[in-house]
């Protein structure tokens, strides 16, 4: 992704793709504080501490080989702060999580290939939850985290005794009702490359005009911006003041 004139890089944004991320990608992460606390991820705290002590990673991975001064960890804090109860910082952990590892890098896709006229790509939001979720995630979380579509996307033919120690196990009519319209659009796509036939709603190609995107969820709807905001920050207004910094322009 850092080198577009690349070989490798000309050859993908000839492909059509599917791209796309769940609800909640960033509650995946988790795991990590409730281990360090020796507790269930339901009952796991997060502190402004936790998120500090990870920061590090996060940047480093982000951008490499940078020297993180202390003003972009400042300008982090206080973009994902939830400032209607600051203490708590669950929020803030799950969506730096979410944003640096999976949605941004999503958004890099999805603009590479809408910046170019050789290939398409659809874009979607996954929202739904399976009814008994294949890692340990918390009960506040609501949507979909990594991983959760899977069993969508394959019909719930999966090993259910192996991966979750369930047997005998019938999923609910709209959980299969998702299924099917999840399997359509796959096999739609890898059959004509393109997801669209007789669904519920036409799922738009991603542009940089419209930025349109399916929701897939117990009904489907289409959205719109997903993650813009994340975008610039991250890919924009971090890198702009790491460059200042470095210039001397920022005390």
């Amino acid at each position: 992704m850092r080198m577009p004139e690349s070989d490798e890089m000309k050859f993908m944004k000839e492909l059509n793709y599917i791209n796309g991320v769940n609800g909640n990608e960033g509650a995946l992460w988790l795991f990590l504080p409730a281990a360090s606390q020796n507790v269930s991820v339901d009952d796991v705290k997060v502190s402004n501490a936790n998120v500090s002590m990870n920061m590090p990673i996060i940047l480093m991975s982000t951008f490499p080989g940078q020297n993180i001064h202390a003003a972009v960890n400042d300008l982090i804090n206080y973009e994902y702060t939830n400032w209607a109860n600051p203490q708590d910082a669950r929020a803030m952990f799950t969506k730096i999580g979410g944003d640096v590892f999976f949605n941004v890098p999503a958004m890099d896709l999805n603009l590479a290939h809408a910046n170019d006229t050789k290939s398409n790509t659809w874009f979607y939001n996954f929202l739904i939850v399976p009814e008994h979720r294949p890692f340990a995630v918390p009960n506040w979380v609501t949507k979909a985290s990594h991983v959760e579509e899977i069993p969508f996307v394959f019909g719930y033919h999966y090993d259910f005794g192996n991966i979750l120690n369930i047997t005998n196990y019938q999923p609910a009519e709209h959980q299969m009702d998702v299924s099917g319209r999840v399997m359509t659009y796959w096999t739609n796509f890898a059959k004509f490359g393109d997801p669209n036939g007789d669904g519920p709603v036409s799922w738009p190609k991603y542009t940089i005009e419209a930025m349109q995107h399916l929701i897939i969820d117990v009904e489907d709807s289409i959205g719109q911006r997903l993650y813009t905001k994340e975008y610039q920050f991250w890919r924009k207004i971090v890198p702009a003041l790491l460059e200042a910094i470095e210039n001397g322009e920022h005390a």
